[in-house]
């Protein structure tokens, strides 16, 4: 195998790569996003309900 071959081998490979990582990257950012965030945002408000409520029944 000459070197050229192995350059554009290597350059394929690459991006076959950074296609695969992206995708994945895209995809668990998706996901968190959906699952993580409506999660924390829920414990978020309901800390923050919960906060307003004390404050409100404390005189």
């Amino acid at each position: 195998m000459s070197s050229k071959q192995q350059r554009t081998l290597n350059q394929s490979t690459q991006k076959m790569k950074e296609r695969k990582t992206r995708k994945l990257v895209h995809r668990k950012r998706s996901g968190m996003k959906s699952g993580f965030l409506r999660s924390t945002n829920l414990i978020q408000t309901y800390h923050y309900n919960i906060r307003t409520i004390e404050q409100l029944t404390l005189p």
